[in-house]
């Protein structure tokens, strides 16, 4: 008699069974084919096999994943047995990319390839994986901001930290970056560093991103009991600069000079821009430059005035006798085409025949008197005969 045997997942097929039931009063079924198996017919494209099945899997990443483009993420898969046994089962997952276009794989690794999202599928037997991939823009390098910040004991100070990507574009990455401490005395939260205990110096802060990396410097230092900023109002020429003094006492009661941690920012750069060493004039108005130290705040008041371009003067006469005097008057022309009598302003110099004064020359002795005035970085000079 001529039967098929079937087996699936350890069952033996009903055909036998009817041989078995036809035969029994004279034959007795083989107790070997009742044997369990724990094997699956499968078919991996044209490639015919057979996997074995777990009772649990682990893959990891198990949900989603996010990497830059150009970067790679391996992913792990791992079966358990019903006696708890682990066995990773590695290549033995095939998987595939939901659009190559977004990412590519290479057996177990995702490859980010451009900017998007998509899911790869990974297939083991009747079991089926997938995993949503988000691949962002490649990441030029990281911003930090405050550059550098300054903090007495119990002070805290926010900082921000963006992403810049290739093509230009930015992101704030603030409450994503890793951040370490490099050094004693300091503590950093979410966007947030403290000093903590005594100063101790200088420290930083590390703060990491998408495999980009940049340093936040800290100082620490004694408390700061009063800080002294001059000039209080600054009135400056277009074109010409003045600096700014800013002294703090410390508890101890130590002066330092501040002038080079203060975050300046003027309240119009077409007027005036504060540089390092000081505010330069720009063109003729009026503006506010702000500073930031910690959590002060200093304001002062800009004027900028024209450019002068040139002094003259006028005696009323231009011959005098010894001891004689007359007046003069120097005017200061500006860039703007306005004047002005700067008269008790400029300096005067003589050769010794005759002498001014706030707008008075007096003859000293016969011979050609030479006056020079000087105002504003600019010279004039006048000649008076003592006959």
């Amino acid at each position: 008699m001529k039967s098929v045997l079937e087996v699936r997942k350890g069952r033996i097929g009903i055909g036998w069974l009817i041989v078995c039931s036809m035969l029994i009063l004279t034959l007795s079924c083989p107790t070997s084919l009742y044997a369990q198996s724990d094997a699956v017919s499968v078919t991996y494209g044209n490639q015919p096999g057979s996997v074995k099945e777990f009772v649990k899997y682990d893959v990891s990443p198990s949900n989603s994943v996010t990497l830059g483009a150009g970067s790679s993420k391996s992913i792990k898969v791992y079966g358990y047995e019903s006696n708890g046994k682990k066995v990773s089962l590695g290549s033995k997952v095939q998987w595939q990319s939901g659009n190559e276009q977004v990412v590519k794989m290479s057996g177990a690794t995702i490859k980010g390839v451009a900017e998007g999202s998509t899911i790869v599928t990974g297939v083991y037997g009747s079991q089926r994986f997938d995993i949503s991939v988000h691949v962002t823009a490649t990441i030029k390098k990281l911003i930090v901001t405050p550059t550098k910040v300054v903090l007495s004991p119990g002070k805290s100070a926010a900082f921000s930290v963006q992403a810049v990507y290739a093509g230009g574009s930015t992101r704030d990455v603030t409450s994503q970056v890793t951040a370490k401490a490099s050094g004693q005395g300091i503590d950093v939260g979410s966007g947030v560093v403290t000093a903590v205990g005594q100063p101790k110096g200088s420290v930083s802060v590390k703060l990491y991103y998408g495999g980009k990396g940049v340093t936040l410097p800290v100082v620490l230092q004694e408390n700061l009991v009063s800080i002294d900023v001059q000039p209080t109002s600054l009135v400056v020429e277009a074109g010409a600069a003045k600096p700014i003094k800013v002294i703090g006492t410390l508890s101890s009661g130590k002066k330092v000079s501040l002038a080079g941690k203060i975050a300046w920012k003027s309240g119009n750069d077409q007027i005036a821009k504060v540089t390092v060493s000081g505010v330069k004039g720009l063109t003729e108005g009026t503006t506010r430059i702000v500073g930031v130290y910690g959590d002060r705040t200093f304001e002062i008041p800009v004027q900028v005035t024209p450019k002068l371009k040139k002094l003259t003067v006028v005696a009323s006469t231009a011959k005098l006798a010894p001891h004689q005097s007359t007046s003069y008057r120097v005017q200061a022309v500006y860039s703007s085409g306005n004047t002005s009598d700067v008269t008790s302003l400029a300096k005067s110099k003589s050769n010794g025949k005759a002498t001014a004064n706030q707008g008075t020359i007096t003859a000293v002795s016969k011979g050609k008197a030479v006056l020079t005035f000087s105002y504003g970085g600019k010279q004039v000079s006048l000649r008076i005969t003592v006959e």
